[in-house]
């Protein structure tokens, strides 16, 4: 099985079909359920224009309306990953853009931005660091964003997919780690993912059919404009899904 995060490259085998919710020229947004949830997966071009990135903007926030319940008014959100690494810092590039609200009077909703450091810096697994804030703020839902891994070099930048099965951070740099869902902190946990990497075993494989065992991971050269682009549309998707927008 080829390495990847994304859910209809693991099921493109299977009989399940997707649902398009949304379609343009440039822009397609497939709806998929499975077992363990639901995905939202949008392909865009890149560059994109302005009226692009708005239009994946509104796709972002019309996903969180969709996957969240009514009546969320307390949210955390954790930019996942190493600010360190170009390819892991999808997450902490997007939590930066991403306006905090708690203690805010008037404001719709109460929303607190993190940035967990990854655990080699500080000895703290991520899932701990976001159950322990959870369990003191008490939020109605938190959001994770982080990098993700995919088997197609086509989809790198191009793809966010958005669900509600939550996420294993460090799962971009083949680092599985404890999984953050709702199983494990008890309330709704929707996750924003970029593929940011292609597993250098995949990659050979879908290329060659040959199989090699390195410990490595393909990213573009360019990677860090990528990163600085996509992380300001996911930041705004989720900004308009704050103030309640759409």
């Amino acid at each position: 099985m080829p390495r990847t995060d994304l859910a209809e490259e693991i099921a493109e085998n299977t009989r399940k079909t997707e649902e398009k919710i949304y379609e343009s020229k440039e822009i397609i947004v497939k709806k998929r359920e499975e077992e363990k949830g639901e995905y939202i997966t949008v392909y865009f071009p890149f560059p994109f224009s302005e009226k692009q990135g708005e239009k994946i903007e509104k796709i972002i926030c019309k996903a969180l309306f969709e996957l969240l319940p009514e009546g969320v008014k307390n949210i955390i959100v954790a930019g996942i990953g190493n600010h360190s690494i170009t390819a892991d810092s999808i997450g902490p590039a997007s939590a930066e853009n991403i306006i905090a609200t708690r203690g805010v009077e008037s404001i719709k909703r109460q929303v607190s931005v993190i940035r967990p450091e990854v655990e080699a810096k500080t000895g703290i697994k991520t899932a701990e660091y976001i159950k322990t804030i959870a369990q003191k703020i008490k939020p109605d839902a938190v959001i994770l964003i982080d990098s993700l891994a995919s088997k197609s070099l086509d989809r790198l930048f191009k793809t966010i997919q958005i669900t509600n099965t939550g996420i294993s951070p460090g799962s971009g740099l083949g680092q599985r780690n404890e999984r953050i869902s709702e199983q494990e902190l008890l309330i709704p946990v929707i996750s924003i993912g970029v593929p940011t990497v292609v597993d250098v075993n995949t990659l050979t494989f879908e290329l060659t059919g040959k199989e090699i065992k390195k410990e490595m991971v393909v990213t573009p050269t360019n990677a860090d404009y990528f990163v600085y682009e996509v992380s300001k549309i996911i930041a705004r998707g989720v900004n308009l899904f704050n103030f309640g927008e759409l």
